[in-house]
């Protein structure tokens, strides 16, 4: 039977299913037909078609429902994948509505108990289309998955159940399967933490709120209030929830009403605590039991005894005595987690109160309650100082008479008054932290428009001017200077005026040059004012830099150096403008300018702690020399030097002498330690052997420097590397230097580097590639590529080389020269044998295949590639990019198609995954379309059936007449 074609065995399932299940004998006939998902489904599914009910009995019979699918390892680590099964997903749920009892009772009674999750989304679906009855006796099998296990994918569809049994008056089930839905044991507290708010909103809101309240309000409020306990415990990390009070509402829930300070959108404890309050707030307004606000205040944890306030304030005249007691209770008065509700009943209900409950509430805030005693109640561990201590009993008796100050009469009104006077108005006293604004970012006192709306003497008297508050979230030095940013960038007013702007603080100075430098190639520079503006930023002393609150930004780093770097990236982007060009007449102005960052040793960036580990990593040079003065600053040097050749008069160019000296110096290792700085001359070094030989002599002198300084030369082949393609002219210097680097990654990989190659080893590979295809190689030179291919080094190399041509090839769009091809061909063609003579190792299979990109390209004589991927694929059953491949092969189809269709079975048949399918499932059909009338000689045929039988397997059930047509072309 294994030997049967796809499409074969669908045939025999046909005619199974034609005889009907009192006829076919299981274990010869139906069973070893039983192979891959698609084919059972398919059988399952054509059975349900008949609507005869044996079929279970069949199956029953063949203890076909106790052979529940495993879960199988997937090629992730510590990951399963869980496999559906077609009994439950296709015949069962079809099968309800022609039996729906004798379903019920295999779901019930012959299944096996298993984890699948699959197949309790089946019996969810199942329970939702039967009779109520039938719902109630699969819930409790539910019941048992759920109770162990985390499935949110499946919320919905309980929800349903929940009301399902809600509506049908089988309350202990619904109330039941809600429990275990919304709780758990102590071992599967994972689901409580990993449970989707959204989901979780879904059930509460929905059935519990509605359905389920609707007919058990009590019990639903007990569910929901142990719910809420279990969740605090989990969080808190505390199983003893009954000796424990302390619950951080405060945090997660500062207001019990709905109030804009209950800003967590999805915290599940303040949903219960809403949720809770509402259904309390029914129950109350329905039966008028002030049981229910007592149960509640029993109950352990803060939230609930605020909830139980709360109440109090909506319902005072039930229990109007027990809550005037409760607000005279000294342990409630001064229980700051219970500020806000206790509050809020006062100054919704103080006038309510009997006149004793008022007199003796104010009388602990009257003048002779002030005493050591009192100081040592609200403040144990601070000494007592008469002075300070009568000042915080003051603004203590401010805090508590302010939800009644609309109440207060003589004397009491007065002393409110003078408090006020005294300390100013707090209108949020209730809450221990009142936020307001916005929830993220930087704010602005004012917007771009409205600065823009000023004139230039009247924007730096306001910015000067401006002073940030101390209210949470409320504007900020960093708002303006952002927005500050956008007016330089978007305003043409400013320019003239910039020296005006000089003497802001340095924050402010950074704004500005940030603008500038974003502004755009059409904004016309005032050059005179712009420069003046820069030096005389340059000139300021170090105090100048020391008063700047917006450092907590930037941890570690200076002011002086921050506004240094941002002069340094706004000389870079001026030389980088393609319109309104730095007039050459200033070469001067930048030069000076340049110098004194360059040469700027008060603010450095990276400690001299840092640039000693680059000895040993020196990849972090390049990164480093983007973010520090200097390494801008020199940056900004040799952009300088080229701004000046491309604008020079004559063909002959000569850095100038000042220039020259400066950039000779910083070669010098006693004068200039720092490979940040070297590591500039790599990303210059081609430019600098074009314009002048003896700087590039000076360079290689460090190059070529001996033990003990190899980090400095791997900081300047580094930048070369990843800020250049390789130069026939500079190869031969350097030629070593790739060696070195070669081994010295190769050396990391073997002490357990990353898995992920480096930007240096990318680029290192890449360079070497692009140098063998040119032809740089000659037969005096050490082979850097075969030593690659076909030395000891990593496989990723090879992977990441053979990935690399593929991408170039594709991104070439002119003819190849036929001497790069041969090369590239030969180097395939070795790569090819090596893996035959190897014995085909596994680790060389994803190098082999990237030939997929190759021959996408189309770069390469049809009839080689042809040939090649034959082989290729007949070898490893596996080609990187293949929709891209089938399209090249369907465009030039009538050629080889006798081997394009084994090329098409290795790709198609062995792909383990089908869901790749979906990614070249329609150019293989066309292909299919037109194969199947070009094919004529039996083995063709033979083949492009398996294909299509092949496909048939992965879900193609729709080419079951291409199957038929080319059995027909056989026999014939």
């Amino acid at each position: 039977m294994k030997n049967l074609l796809f499409f074969e065995r669908l045939d025999r399932f046909d005619n199974i299913i034609r005889k009907g299940p009192g006829n076919s004998d299981y274990s010869t006939e139906l069973k070893p037909l039983l192979l891959e998902d698609v084919s059972i489904a398919y059988f399952y599914e054509e059975i349900s078609k008949t609507h005869n009910p044996k079929w279970l009995d069949f199956f029953c019979e063949n203890e076909e429902f106790k052979k529940i699918p495993q879960k199988i390892p997937a090629k992730e680590k510590d990951t399963w994948i869980i496999p559906r099964w077609s009994l439950t997903s296709i015949l069962l749920r079809n099968m309800v509505q022609d039996d729906e009892n004798k379903v019920v009772e295999i779901m019930e009674n012959v299944i096996p108990r298993n984890d699948n999750i699959w197949i309790l989304q089946d019996y969810i679906e199942i329970a939702l289309v039967t009779n109520p009855t039938n719902t109630k006796k699969l819930s409790s099998r539910i019941c048992e998955w759920i109770s162990v296990g985390n499935y949110p994918i499946m919320m919905d569809q309980l929800g349903q159940l929940i009301s399902k049994l809600s509506k049908n008056n089988f309350y202990y089930e619904a109330y039941t399967l809600t429990n275990d839905l919304l709780n758990s044991s102590q071992e599967s507290s994972a689901r409580m933490r990993n449970l989707d708010y959204w989901h979780f909103e879904t059930i509460v809101k929905g059935p519990i709120c509605s359905d389920l309240f609707v007919r058990q309000p009590k019990k639903t409020l007990d569910l929901l209030c142990n719910t809420l306990i279990n969740y605090i415990c989990l969080e808190t990390k505390n199983t003893e929830s009954k000796h424990s009070i302390y619950d951080y509402s405060n945090l997660w829930r500062p207001a019990v009403e709905d109030h804009e300070q209950n800003r967590d959108t999805s915290d599940k404890k303040s949903l219960l605590a809403a949720s809770i309050r509402d259904l309390a707030t029914e129950i109350l307004q329905e039966t008028h039991d002030p049981r229910v606000i007592t149960e509640l205040e029993e109950r352990p944890y803060k939230i609930f005894q605020r909830i139980g306030i709360y109440l109090r304030s909506q319902f005072l005249d039930l229990m109007q005595p027990s809550t005037e007691k409760l607000v005279l209770k000294q342990n409630i008065l001064n229980d700051v987690s219970l500020r806000h509700e206790y509050f809020y009943l006062l100054r919704n209900h103080f006038k309510n109160f009997s006149k004793t409950t008022q007199k003796q509430y104010l009388g602990y805030f009257a003048d002779s309650n002030f005493s050591q005693e009192w100081h040592m109640l609200h403040f144990p561990k601070e000494d007592f100082d008469c002075n300070e201590s009568k000042e915080k009993f003051e603004r203590w008796r401010y805090k508590y008479l302010s939800p009644i100050s609309s109440f207060l009469a003589e004397p009491w009104d007065e002393i409110y008054t003078n408090v006020v006077a005294k300390f100013g108005e707090n209108k949020h006293v209730d809450f221990p932290v009142f936020t307001s604004g916005p929830h993220w970012g930087y704010k602005s006192p004012k917007t771009v428009k409205e600065l823009m709306s000023m004139d230039t003497e009247g924007l730096k008297k306001y910015i000067e001017n401006w002073k940030p508050s101390d209210e949470l979230l409320s504007s900020s030095y960093e708002g303006l200077e952002r927005t500050l940013t956008n007016v330089f960038k978007q305003g043409e007013f400013v320019i003239p005026d910039l020296l005006l702007f000089s003497e802001l603080k340095p924050f402010y100075l950074r704004g500005i040059l940030r603008g500038l430098s974003e502004a755009g190639d059409q904004k016309i520079m005032n050059w005179h004012k712009l420069f003046s503006f820069i030096k005389s930023i340059l000139d300021k002393e170090n105090e100048y830099f020391d008063e700047d609150p917006t450092l907590r930004e930037y941890p570690g780093a200076s002011s002086k150096s921050l506004t240094y770097i941002e002069i340094a990236r706004l000389i870079e982007n001026l030389f980088d403008r393609k319109e309104n060009l730095i007039p050459l007449g200033f070469k001067d102005d930048i030069w000076n300018i340049l110098i004194r960052l360059s040469e700027d040793k008060e603010s450095p960036s990276v400690s001299s702690e840092k640039e000693d580990l680059l000895g040993k990593y020196p990849s972090d040079s390049l990164t480093l020399s983007l973010n520090t003065v200097r390494g801008i600053a020199m940056r900004c040097v040799l952009i300088y030097i080229s701004w000046l050749y491309e604008n020079r008069d004559e063909e002959q160019f000569l850095i100038p002498a000042e220039t020259k000296e400066f950039l000779e110096q910083r070669l010098d290792l006693a004068n200039e330690p720092s490979v940040i700085v070297h590591s500039v001359y790599g990303e210059y070094f081609d430019f600098l052997f074009r314009v002048d030989r003896e700087l590039f002599k000076s360079i290689m002198s460090i190059i070529q420097l001996s033990e003990g300084f190899e980090g400095h030369r791997q900081a300047i082949f580094d930048s070369y590397l990843q800020t250049n393609s390789p130069s026939f002219s500079i190869f031969p210097f350097l030629e070593f230097v790739y060696w070195e680097t070669l081994r010295y990654c190769q050396s990391i990989r073997d002490q357990g580097g990353n898995e992920e190659l480096s930007n240096v080893e990318k680029r290192l590979i890449e360079h070497i590639l692009m140098l063998y295809w040119w032809g740089t190689f000659d037969e005096r030179s050490m082979c850097l590529h075969h030593e690659i291919f076909f030395g000891e080094y990593d496989q990723r190399y090879r992977d990441y080389a053979m990935d690399f041509v593929g991408r170039s090839l594709k991104r070439i769009k002119e003819e190849m020269p036929e001497d790069v091809k041969k090369r590239l061909q030969t180097l395939i063609k070795e790569r090819l044998s090596i893996f035959r003579y190897q014995n085909k190792p596994k680790t060389m299979i994803r190098e082999l295949s990237l030939f997929g990109k190759w021959f996408a390209s189309e770069k390469f004589n049809y009839e080689w590639s042809i040939n090649l991927l034959f082989n290729i694929t007949s070898d490893i059953q596996l080609i990187e990019r293949p929709k891209q491949v089938l399209s090249v092969m369907n465009k030039n189809l009538p050629k080889f198609f006798s081997k394009v269709i084994h090329i098409v079975e290795n790709i198609v048949c062995y792909d383990e995954d089908p869901s790749n399918l979906i990614y070249y499932r329609d150019v293989l059909k066309d292909m299919i379309e037109k194969l199947c009338s070009l094919a004529q000689e039996k083995e063709d045929l033979l083949a492009l059936n398996r294909v299509v039988n092949g496909l048939g397997g992965k879900g193609e059930l729709d080419l079951r007449d291409f199957h038929y047509r080319l059995i027909k072309k056989i026999l014939e």
